[in-house]
């Protein structure tokens, strides 16, 4: 972490920043550089999607001309990502993967 956010005043001086930079509860903070230090000019406040595909774990698919991450395509065709990891896990192609729906026969019942 940056001098600027440590120390006497650390706390003051990160709480002005992030109020400056919109900061809200439904956002996290991330670091634009993964390897570069928490300070202004590398952090932004994030949704946790937008974090999770900027971390260095993340899995990206390129499908139809687009490259997401497995959480987005699963977001985007409807399933969660462990579903569509597991599907990837067990040799399923990506065109498959992504294109087979959920057999409604084997979903959970709340």
């Amino acid at each position: 972490m940056c001098d600027q956010w440590l120390g006497e005043n650390g706390f003051v001086n990160f709480l002005d920043w992030a109020l400056k930079n919109g900061y809200s509860e439904e956002l996290t903070i991330d670091r634009i550089d993964n390897n570069g230090n928490y300070c202004p000019e590398n952090c932004r406040w994030v949704t946790s999607l937008v974090q999770n595909n900027n971390s260095r774990h993340a899995k990206f698919i390129e499908y139809n001309g687009k490259k997401r991450s497995i959480s987005e395509w699963a977001r985007i065709i409807g399933i969660s990502r462990d579903s569509l990891a597991k599907r990837l896990h067990m040799g399923w192609s990506i065109d498959k993967a992504l294109s087979t729906p959920i057999d409604k026969r084997y979903s959970r019942k709340c």
